[in-house]
């Protein structure tokens, strides 16, 4: 077998100030949105397989902090599973009357990541 590298293109976001219970209605609301996908559901993180990635919806509770990461070969895909849980997000703040909050990290990364 030959160890082959290949880029994978990431798309984080990360949130301050959100409430456990507003995290657990995202959890629900993305789940039901990418319902056709295989998913894992954990304590306080929700990863999503798409095809040549995944989304993780991650919680920490300790400073209420909630952190969007997709991950896909493809950057088009990245992008748009990325804008998909943006729009999910800023829905459910529109709901449920919470002020804007502004993000405090924002990145897009291409790192090289090493399959069999």
């Amino acid at each position: 077998m030959k160890l082959v590298a290949k880029k994978s293109h990431q798309k984080t976001q990360v949130f301050t100030n959100i409430e456990n219970q507003f995290f657990s209605k995202l959890i629900n609301w993305s789940s039901g949105y990418f319902d056709l996908f295989l998913q894992e559901d954990l304590k306080d993180k929700l990863i999503i397989y798409c095809p040549n990635g995944s989304i993780t919806i991650q919680y920490y509770r300790d400073t209420s902090a909630l952190k969007l990461t997709v991950e896909n070969k493809r950057i088009e895909n990245c992008i748009e599973y990325f804008s998909r849980i943006l729009q999910l997000y800023q829905n459910m703040n529109k709901i449920e009357n919470h002020p804007d909050v502004q993000p405090s990290f924002n990145t897009t990364t291409t790192a090289k990541r090493h399959t069999v």
